[in-house]
């Protein structure tokens, strides 16, 4: 009896000691997880114009809607893209963009914020209360990023609450 009592409290040690180091394990790839989210924000925002905060925002926002996360990197790493469209005049995103009586420049000819342009966009599609042209006009401007966007953001204020999240609890 002493004998099988013995194999079984080796046993348990041993799971004991096993569970400890894959612990141990997990542990020591939580800086390398926190570095590579880190990385991934700097360079969306660096290829995007829009903040880290925003980015974070639009991320929750994907994934509060049941979407992935890279459903948002997506939209985000195009959005320069769409400023340039925008920009250039002759395209149906142009067209769209200035028929929501929005604009790139401040009131000095200065181009304004990437967050500050994406907030009116955001704002202006979800306060069109027709959904058959809310949808039309997202999709003009945001081209086939249009229904995602339509799931992520109900309107504005989620928006602000899914960026403020983001910035409270990163």
């Amino acid at each position: 009896k002493l004998e099988k009592g013995s194999l079984i409290a080796k046993a348990a040690m041993v799971k004991l000691a096993e569970s400890a180091f894959q612990a141990i394990k997990k542990l020591a790839g939580a800086p390398q997880a926190v570095a590579d989210l880190v990385n991934n924000l700097n360079d969306l925002s660096a290829r995007s114009g829009l903040t880290a905060q925003q980015i974070q925002g639009l991320e929750t926002a994907f994934k509060g809607s049941g979407q992935e996360a890279n459903a948002a990197a997506s939209f985000i790493t195009r959005f320069p893209r769409l400023l340039s469209e925008i920009e250039m005049g002759t395209t149906d995103a142009a067209k769209a963009f200035d028929g929501l009586g929005l604009s790139l420049k401040n009131d000095v000819g200065e181009l304004r914020e990437a967050d500050d342009i994406f907030r009116d966009i955001v704002g202006r599609i979800t306060s069109i209360e027709d959904p058959t042209l809310r949808a039309s006009t997202a999709a003009r401007l945001l081209g086939r990023d249009a229904g995602k966007m339509l799931q992520a953001f109900a309107n504005l204020e989620s928006l602000d609450a899914f960026t403020e999240f983001a910035r409270e609890f990163g």
